[in-house]
């Protein structure tokens, strides 16, 4: 009966304790997305340089994407931000690369641009 009751105790008392330690953030998780949207990122850069740039529009979207670059590490390292946060402002980030991106492209550059992502986006998800 004492036995029971001790292992009572003992089980009570690492249920209590396994609640009362915080959950912490799946640091794997988070990184795991940082390292999608960086290789997102990498696809784009990668995408817009097969597509014969002049020298000006080279200049201009190296600045974009270091912004870009900027705004993404500062957007995934900030802590008080949850992760459906974090992924709403990285959506409304590519958007505005996006837009910017295209700002700078001629309108066939834009068509070849569309192509190259359609084409890597179906070999990541093949459906």
């Amino acid at each position: 009966m004492k036995i029971r009751a001790l292992f009572r105790g003992l089980l009570f008392l690492g249920l209590a304790a396994g609640l009362t330690v915080p959950a912490l953030p799946s640091k794997p998780a988070q990184e795991a997305a940082a390292a999608d949207k960086q290789m997102m990122h990498d696809r784009l850069q990668e995408a817009v340089k097969q597509l014969n740039l002049n020298d000006d529009q080279k200049d201009k979207l190296k600045e974009v994407f270091a912004g870009s670059r900027s705004k993404r590490e500062s957007i995934m390292n900030d802590s008080s931000l949850t992760d459906d946060q974090k992924r709403g402002k990285m959506k409304l980030l590519h958007q505005d690369t996006m837009s910017k991106v295209n700002h700078i492209l001629t309108p066939d550059q834009q068509e070849q641009l569309k192509e190259k992502l359609a084409a890597a986006k179906s070999e990541r998800n093949p459906t």
